[in-house]
C-alpha cells in the first residue's frame, strides 16, 4: 500500500524526469547555438546569423543569406551567445521554437514523447518496486555512526574478562548517545549475580545528570589453552560471549565458522543447540537497528544486508580487535549450574552447624547426629568453647551470646571483623582459642559438611537421577545423528523444559531434555563424512578440555586413522568419555578425572612439537596414550570404590535410543563380558555400573 511520503518521492522523481532532459537540452543550445537575435522596440524579434553596426545603423545577415538595415534607434538590444539572463534565454528559445529547428525540431516529433512516456512509466514502476528489489538506507556509512560519540579503547593486552566488561561499557554508552564530552565511572557491586557472576554499575553524566545501569558477568567452566574461552552476561538480555583463543580478524572467516556451527545445529535437529547469532548483539546498536528495521526477512539475513551496506558496523562484532561470538541463552538454563545446586553443601555446612548448635552441649545427642567418634569430638569443642570464653574479659556479656559469636564463627570463620554480628574482641578471642584445635574445628566442619551433602543429596535424587538419565540420552541422539560434540561438559549443556514448572520438572527424565550451547570442536561423522563415500571427513578443531578429554582429542584424523582404523567411532567414544565423567560429577558433586587431566594438560604443552608431521604425532601417541589410560583406570578405580554406596544408591533410566546405542556399538569390542552386558543392559541400571561399564568400553577400544 503506497504512503504519502511514497507519492510526494513519486513527484520528486516525475520532476526529475523532466529536470534532466530540460538541462541536457540546455547543455546543446548553449554549447551550439552561435547565432544572434536583434530585439525591436517593438517586440519583434529577428533571429539573424551576424550583425554590424555602423554609425546610426545596424547591418545584419539573415539565415538566408541576405544582407538587410535597420536604424539603430529601432533596436532595443542584440542577444548574442553566453546568455547573461533569463530574458536572454526566453528570446533564443521563441526563435528556435519558431524555426522548428535542430533541438527543438526533434521535440515536435512523436519518436520523442512514445520515449518519453515510456520512460516516465519505467521509473515510476522502478520507485515501486526498488524497495524489494535492492534494500536500501538512507544513510551513508559516513553517517551511519556518530563522530562524537564516546568510546572507550580496548586493548588486546587485557585479561578477556576486562575486555568483555569493557565492550558492554562501550554498548552502554553507545545505547545512551554519550558524547566525548561526557563522563563516566563503573565500579564492582557488593554481592553476587545469578551462577555467581560479579555485577557492576555503569554510570554516565549527561547535561549534569547520572544515568546508570547494572550488568552480570562472570567466566563459565574450565578452559584449556587450546579453547575458546566464554563468559556469561546479563545485560538486558542472558548472552554467551566466547573469545577464540587466537583473535579472528578476518570477517569472513568469522561468518563460515557461524555457518559450520549451524550445519551441526541443523544436523541435531529438532535438538537444543544455540549458535552465535551475529542479530544478537547488533540489534542493541542504535545505528544497526535504524537500518536493520527498514529491510525485509529474517533476522539473519537483514543483518548480512546491513553489514553489506554499513561494513563499518562490523566492529561492533569485536572485542580487542578479533570477531567474538554471541549466543542467547535467555530461555534455557546452565546444566552446570544446576548441578552446582544439587551439591551446595557450603552454604549447607554453615546452615548445619548453626541449627544444631545446641548439640554442642550434648555429647549422647551429638554423637547420635554425627555418628561414630562424635562424643569425642563434642568434649573438645566444649573445652574450645571454654578458651574462647576466658579470652573475653568483660563479665557483662550474656553466656548465649557468647556462644552465638561462637558457632556463628565455627560456621562461618571469623575473618569478617567488621560484621555486626561478630565484635571484634570476640573474634580475636576465637582466633587465639582456634590455633590449639585446628583439627577439631576441621573434624568439626567435615563433619557437618558431609551431613549437609548427605541432606541436599536426599532432597535432589530425584533431579540427581533424572540428568543422568538424559546424559546417557543425549550420547545416543549423538550417536544415531552421526555427530561427534567432541567438548561435552556441563558449563557446555542447556537444561530444556517448561520455565514455568523449573525446577519441579528436573524430577522426572520424561519433562526435560539436554541441549547443547558450544559445538566448535563437532564433527559430522556419518557415511556421507567417510572415505567410503568419496568425502573425506573434513578435520575437526584441535582442541579439549582436560577433565573431560582423551589423548585422541589431540589427534587428525590421518593419526586416528593409523592408530584406529575407524576415526569416526573413535571421535564419538570422546562423547562416550565425557559422559562417564559427567554422570559421576552429577551422582557425587565431584570431578572424575583430576590427575590424569594433569598428565593430559602435560601432553598438551609437548604436542606443539609434533604437529604437522604424521610420523612423529603417531610416536607421541603411541608414547603417551598407554600412560594415560593407566593413569585413567586407577584414579576411576579409586574413585568409584570411595563414592559406591552414593553411586549404587543414583538410578538410571535406560531409554530405548540407549540401549540401542549399546547393542550397536557391542560388536566393535573383542572382549566377550563387555559384549554381553552392553547388548543386555537392563531398563534401570545404577550410576556406578552403568559408568564402569561405559569406561572399560572406551578404554578398550581406545588403548594402543
Amino acid at each position: 500500500m503506497l504512503r504519502i511520503k511514497d507519492f510526494v518521492n513519486i513527484k520528486l522523481y516525475i520532476l526529475a524526469t523532466l529536470a534532466i532532459p530540460t538541462l541536457i537540452a540546455a547543455v546543446i543550445i548553449t554549447a551550439f547555438w552561435n547565432r544572434q537575435a536583434i530585439v525591436l522596440t517593438s517586440g519583434q524579434i529577428i533571429g539573424v546569423e551576424k550583425t554590424w553596426t555602423m554609425f546610426d545603423e545596424v547591418y545584419y545577415e539573415d539565415r538566408s543569406g541576405a544582407l538587410d538595415i535597420v536604424q539603430a534607434n529601432h533596436v532595443d538590444r542584440i542577444v548574442r551567445a553566453g546568455f547573461t539572463g533569463p530574458e536572454d534565454w526566453h528570446i533564443i528559445l521563441k526563435i528556435e521554437i519558431a524555426a522548428h529547428g535542430h533541438f527543438f525540431g526533434f521535440l515536435r516529433s512523436s519518436v520523442f514523447w512514445l520515449s518519453g512516456l515510456g520512460a516516465g512509466i519505467l521509473l515510476v514502476l522502478f520507485f515501486l518496486f526498488r524497495k524489494r528489489i535492492v534494500p536500501r538506507t538512507h544513510e551513508t556509512p559516513s553517517e551511519s555512526v556518530r563522530q562524537d560519540i564516546r568510546a572507550i579503547y580496548i586493548s588486546a593486552d587485557l585479561p578477556d574478562f576486562n575486555k568483555v566488561l569493557l565492550y558492554f561499557l562501550n554498548l552502554y554508552l553507545l545505547q545512551s548517545g554519550a558524547g566525548k564530552e561526557d563522563r563516566y565511572v563503573y565500579h564492582k557491586v557488593d554481592g553476587k549475580g545469578p551462577l555467581g557472576t560479579t555485577v557492576y554499575e555503569f554510570k554516565i553524566q549527561q547535561k549534569g545528570h547520572w544515568l546508570s545501569r547494572k550488568i552480570s558477568i562472570g567466566p563459565i567452566g574450565e578452559t584449556s589453552g587450546a579453547r575458546s574461552k566464554c563468559f556469561y552476561v546479563i545485560f538486558d538480555d542472558h548472552f554467551v560471549v566466547k573469545m577464540p583463543p587466537e583473535g579472528v580478524t578476518d570477517f569472513d572467516a568469522y561468518v563460515r565458522s557461524i555457518q559450520s556451527d549451524r550445519r551441526i545445529a541443523t544436523a541435531l535437529a529438532p535438538r537444543e543447540c544455540l549458535v552465535p547469532r551475529l542479530s544478537l548483539i547488533l540489534k542493541k546498536i542504535p545505528a544497526f537497528s535504524e537500518t536493520f528495521d527498514r529491510l525485509h526477512g529474517d533476522d539473519e539475513s537483514k543483518t548480512m544486508a546491513t553489514l553489506k551496506l554499513l561494513p563499518e558496523l562490523r566492529n561492533f562484532l569485536k572485542i580487542g580487535g578479533g570477531y567474538t561470538f554471541f549466543m542467547d541463552l535467555s530461555r534455557h538454563f546452565f546444566l552446570g549450574h544446576i548441578l552446582n545446586q544439587c551439591h551446595a553443601v557450603r552454604g549447607g555446612m554453615a546452615h548445619e552447624i548453626e541449627k544444631h548448635q545446641e548439640l554442642i552441649w550434648l555429647p549422647a545427642a551429638f554423637a547420635d547426629r554425627y555418628g561414630e567418634g562424635a562424643a569425642d569430638l563434642c568434649f573438645r569443642l566444649q573445652n574450645l568453647y571454654t578458651l574462647f570464653d576466658e579470652q573475653i574479659k568483660d563479665a557483662t556479656i550474656a553466656a548465649y551470646r557468647k556462644k552465638t559469636w561462637f558457632v556463628a564463627m565455627l560456621a562461618h570463620g571469623c575473618g569478617n571483623i567488621a560484621s555486626p554480628r561478630i565484635p571484634p574482641e570476640a573474634a580475636a578471642a576465637f582466633e587465639a582459642a582456634k590455633d590449639r584445635h585446628v583439627n577439631t574445628i576441621d573434624d568439626y566442619q567435615s563433619r557437618a559438611r558431609t551431613l549437609a551433602a548427605t541432606q541436599t543429596y536426599k532432597q535432589n535424587r530425584a533431579r540427581i537421577q533424572s540428568i543422568c538419565s538424559r546424559l546417557a540420552e543425549l550420547l545416543a541422539w549423538l550417536f544415531f545423528k552421526e555427530v561427534a560434540i567432541r567438548d561435552l561438559k556441563p558449563d557446555n549443556l542447556l537444561v530444556v523444559g517448561d520455565p514455568e514448572k523449573y525446577p519441579r520438572f528436573l524430577s522426572t527424565p520424561h519433562e526435560f531434555e539436554l541441549g547443547l550451547i558450544d559445538v566448535e570442536l563437532a564433527a559430522c561423522v556419518g557415511e556421507n563424512h567417510s572415505e567410503k563415500s568419496g568425502r573425506p571427513m573434513e578435520q575437526p578443531r584441535i582442541g579439549w578440555t582436560p577433565s573431560y578429554a582423551t589423548p585422541s582429542h589431540m589427534l587428525t584424523n590421518e593419526v586416528l586413522q593409523d592408530l584406529y582404523g575407524d576415526t569416526a567411532f573413535i571421535l564419538k567414544l570422546q562423547d562416550w568419555h565425557a559422559v562417564v565423567a559427567m554422570i559421576y560429577q552429577t551422582a557425587t558433586g565431584k570431578k572424575l578425572f583430576v590427575r590424569s587431566a594433569d598428565k593430559l594438560s602435560a601432553m598438551g604443552r609437548d604436542l606443539p612439537r609434533y604437529l604437522g608431521d604424521r610420523e612423529k604425532l603417531t610416536c607421541f601417541a603411541r608414547k603417551g596414550n598407554p600412560e594415560f589410560w593407566k593413569c585413567a583406570a586407577g584414579e576411576f578405580a579409586e574413585k568409584l570404590d570411595a563414592d559406591k554406596d552414593r553411586l549404587a544408591a543414583v538410578h538410571v533410566e535406560v531409554f530405548k535410543n540407549v540401549r540401542k546405542m549399546f547393542a550397536s556399538a557391542a560388536d566393535k569390542t573383542e572382549n566377550r563380558l563387555i559384549r554381553r552386558q552392553m547388548r543386555e543392559i537392563p531398563a534401570t541400571i545404577s550410576a556406578r555400573d552403568l559408568i564402569r561399564l561405559m569406561f572399560d568400553y572406551v578404554r578398550e577400544c581406545m588403548r594402543v
